[in-house]
């Protein structure tokens, strides 16, 4: 059985922020959103009311009608040399570290593939899950397709990389900020609440986790 580092991506390895706010922005500023895309963003947004994960979480009606090929490339041009600056230095020395005692690196996120590798290339884990969107016609159609890793989901995922690889969860450990991630958290010896929200707070202080603030 081998330990794994697992690792969640924004407010975690990226602080303060997220990996997909900061492409948006991006493809505001160069033009590749237009104004029926922003439009339609908000009206998912609006119908999904009520429902946390359907308002923001899971809705990429931004990217409908794109091509998945034209949003990898803008990816990296928004990404490419930016990640060793978005990533804080202590991360990257938390990330050497598991590499060097031979842990197996995975990072689990709700971000968009397309953006997840960019990183993922960067950062050279041994595995990733973001979440998939769907593609008909070429073309993306603003939902997501298959598993989305957030909340319980992110569950589902860390179960599949433990038959993939046959985890050893006692000796693991998960690095993550949000208090939707304590589920992932709980399935390991090691977790380690870095940048916790409020809630997350309180709970990995209850549980006598370790706690990192890392700007």
């Amino acid at each position: 059985m081998r330990k794994a580092a697992i690792f969640d991506l924004d407010g975690t390895l990226i602080s303060g922020t997220s990996a997909e706010r900061i492409f948006i922005r991006y493809l505001l500023k160069k033009g590749e959103i237009s104004l029926s895309g922003i439009f339609r963003t908000f009206l998912k947004f609006f119908e999904n009311i009520g429902s946390w994960n359907k308002m923001v979480v899971q809705n990429k009606y931004y990217l409908k009608g794109g091509s998945p090929e034209k949003f990898r490339q803008i990816a990296d041009e928004c990404f490419s040399n930016r990640v060793d600056r978005l990533i804080s230095k202590d991360m990257i020395r938390i990330i050497n570290y598991h590499r060097d005692k031979g842990d197996l690196l995975i990072m689990i996120s709700g971000t968009p593939n397309f953006i997840l590798d960019v990183f993922n290339r960067r950062l050279s884990f041994d595995d990733k899950k973001g979440t998939d969107l769907e593609v008909k016609n070429a073309e993306f159609t603003g939902r997501i397709s298959g598993i989305h890793p957030h909340g319980p989901d992110k569950v589902i995922v860390l179960e599949e990389f433990i038959k993939k690889y046959q985890i050893d969860l006692a000796n693991s450990t998960v690095y993550a900020n949000h208090f939707t991630d304590r589920l992932i958290m709980d399935k390991v010896g090691n977790p380690v609440a870095v940048n916790p929200d409020r809630n997350l707070l309180k709970y990995a202080k209850n549980r006598k986790w370790k706690i990192l603030n890392i700007q």
